[in-house]
């Protein structure tokens, strides 16, 4: 089995660097683009499922979700990879996307405005797998006007900054913990130990899902 990632982008000028990150630490990885053109991703939704991927990363975007013609994914894709267990992370936008697409999620404009810069987040709940390494509290690129303002119940949170309650999340249904994580912060823009840290044991987890070795 390829060891590659699929990485979708929403329109991010952060994917770029979500790129140099997965390269700079040797993980293969293939991109695809949600377009403004087709912004329901059912073409880029056929594509992932046409073959194997170690795991999936969801970039950031421009968009706000509570718009019309907002780029995203079609609902059954998170049946689609709770179903098979597919390592997922979502980032910013990413982040928000995964609580969007379940039945009682909600995205809204921050009333706190923009969150953007470095700040520091704090483990609010141990045990987040991939802040495995990292200290209780760190500093994080942050850089969005939305925030999830309803976590559903099928989310758990680990961890906030001072404007962020919901800010690293994992799935977990009926005692199970599943490879699904949505983070609020850039790691791909973060200092380089959060940035290799993140990075590093979301690719881990998505070879011991498959039995592989680095």
């Amino acid at each position: 089995m390829q060891k590659k990632l699929a990485v979708i982008d929403f329109g991010s000028k952060y994917t770029a660097y979500i790129h140099r990150s997965l390269e700079k630490l040797g993980f293969e990885f293939e991109q695809f683009e949600v377009t403004e053109k087709n912004p329901d991703g059912q073409e880029i939704f056929e594509k992932i499922k046409s073959a194997k991927w170690i795991g999936i990363i969801l970039s950031g975007s421009k968009d706000n979700l509570y718009n019309v013609g907002a780029r995203q994914l079609p609902k059954n894709f998170l049946g689609y990879i709770v179903q098979n267990r597919i390592p997922t992370l979502g980032i910013c936008y990413g982040h928000q996307l995964l609580v969007h697409l379940s039945n009682d999620g909600e995205i809204i404009l921050n009333s706190l405005g923009l969150e953007k810069g470095h700040y520091t987040f704090t483990q609010t709940v141990p045990g987040f797998p991939l802040f495995e390494g990292l200290p209780i509290k760190f500093k994080a690129k942050m850089h969005h006007f939305d925030i999830i303002e309803s976590l559903p119940s099928i989310f758990k949170n680990f961890g906030s900054t001072a404007k962020t309650q919901y800010g690293a999340i994992q799935m977990s249904q009926n005692g199970e913990n599943f490879p699904i994580f949505g983070l609020q912060i850039h790691p791909e823009k973060s200092y380089r130990k959060v940035n290799r840290t993140i990075f590093t044991n979301f690719y881990n987890i998505c070879l011991k899902k498959y039995n592989l070795s680095t």
